[in-house]
């Protein structure tokens, strides 16, 4: 291994252990305050703690050893301290290092047990990671035309088969990118990033309706585009929402994109 061969090469290492996301201190036994130099890292990630993991600092170590400190609040786990002593005519001396704890990561969405789909509470970070894709983001709002009847007929075991097949089926019509969920009974939505056009969004509603089609039965879909950065979700599943409304008013098994007219409230239950 090459060691620093200048005074540059010694002021770049010495920036480098400054800058370390890793809190780094060198240490030596004996002092009535060990740490001789630390970053700025050592003292944020000890905090509190640093107090109490004097007497480790200042007791002698034959060998390296680690040792994790409580979480903070909220969190699963903590930091890591690792003293790693110096050999020979420095062994009163120890590298200590402290490493983050581990990133926390969100858990994953539920799972919808009868289709296999997310559920809602899916879309607000698959609609912040589609928003940030390139192009126009398109929002589908889909419900099942009549579906009551089916389940009427046939019976709930049957309404679920048929719900569950025509999931499976939109779900591979659909690009790897795209987000299908299912938010309620029969209504599902689908998040589309990355659109060349916003006539892109009407062309996958319309391959979805003769899919529904193709397993004998009727789908409405509503129709919004996220034309800027300030829509929010919320906003567009409402545009969405109201364009479904007019499908299913027009008849259904057809689609609808949001226009600003259909912003008037609606005035009475959507037909199943």
């Amino acid at each position: 291994m090459r060691t620093p061969s200048s005074d540059s090469a010694e002021r770049a290492l010495l920036e480098a252990l400054r800058q370390s996301s890793h809190g780094i201190a060198l240490t030596r036994v004996g002092e009535s305050d060990p740490v001789l130099w630390a970053n700025d890292a050592f003292e944020r990630l000890l905090g509190d703690a640093l107090k109490d993991v004097h007497h480790l600092l200042a007791s002698p170590h034959r060998a390296p050893s680690q040792h994790p400190l409580p979480a903070a609040e909220g969190r699963h786990d903590g930091p890591t301290l690792s003293i790693q002593p110096l050999r020979g005519e420095l062994e009163s001396y120890a590298l200590v290092v402290v490493a983050p704890a581990p990133a926390t990561r969100p858990p994953p969405p539920s799972l919808d047990p009868l289709t296999g789909l997310p559920l809602r509470d899916a879309l607000p970070s698959a609609f912040a990671h589609a928003r940030a894709a390139s192009g126009h983001l398109g929002v589908l709002y889909l419900d099942l035309d009549g579906f009551k009847t089916v389940n009427d007929v046939g019976g709930h075991a049957a309404g679920d088969r048929a719900l569950s097949d025509l999931a499976r089926s939109l779900r591979r019509a659909l690009r790897p990118q795209d987000v299908l969920a299912r938010v309620g009974g029969d209504e599902l939505v689908a998040l589309l990033p990355h659109l060349a056009a916003p006539r892109d969004a009407t062309s996958v509603a319309e391959r979805l309706l003769r899919i529904a089609s193709d397993h004998s039965l009727s789908l409405s879909v509503g129709i919004a585009i996220c034309a800027t950065q300030g829509e929010d979700l919320d906003e567009l599943l409402s545009r969405a929402d109201a364009a479904l409304y007019r499908s299913k008013a027009e008849g259904g098994g057809r689609c609808t994109l949001w226009r600003p007219e259909l912003l008037a409230p609606t005035t009475g239950p959507r037909s199943r």
